[in-house]
């Protein structure tokens, strides 16, 4: 089987994963499980991450910061679940509301650490000079004649 083949293979696998836990999440928001909803829909955004880079999701940094990023939003999910208690006092972090900061403050930047992963490391392996050029010599149109 060539290189090609068995990667085109795993990555159809991890699609089906995808769908399979993307199904389930749905069903858990219908049933009113907002925090294992949650936790799958952060399963599904490191299967989706896994899936944008490729075979290149093996190599030790970029998987140790999907599984970080994927553990650290469920402990913030976590944390958000254990602080949202309506019936107490409320309890201000930088005026906002304890639960929200969480989601403000932690939940929201934690994105932005998936983003500079992929675009740091876009150049040197998932998009190679090598593979660029070859992929512009067979898909790319030649100049135009003037």
């Amino acid at each position: 089987m060539s290189r090609f083949a068995q990667g085109k293979g795993e990555s159809q696998a991890v699609a089906g994963v995808f769908g399979l836990v993307g199904v389930v999440a749905i069903a858990l928001a219908f049933l009113n499980h907002w925090l294992l909803f949650g936790i799958l829909t952060w399963l599904m955004m490191a299967l989706a991450m896994a899936i944008g880079f490729g075979p290149e999701y093996r190599r030790r940094a970029i998987l140790a910061t999907i599984i970080g990023i994927f553990l650290a939003y469920s402990a913030l999910l976590l944390l958000l679940a254990l602080l949202d208690k309506p019936g107490e006092e409320l309890r201000l972090i930088l005026g906002f509301p304890a639960a929200t900061a969480v989601l403000v403050f932690g939940i929201w930047p934690i994105g932005m650490v998936a983003g500079l992963l992929y675009g740091l490391v876009f150049g040197q392996s998932i998009l190679p000079e090598g593979k660029l050029q070859a992929f512009l010599r067979r898909f790319g149109r030649s100049e135009p004649k003037r």
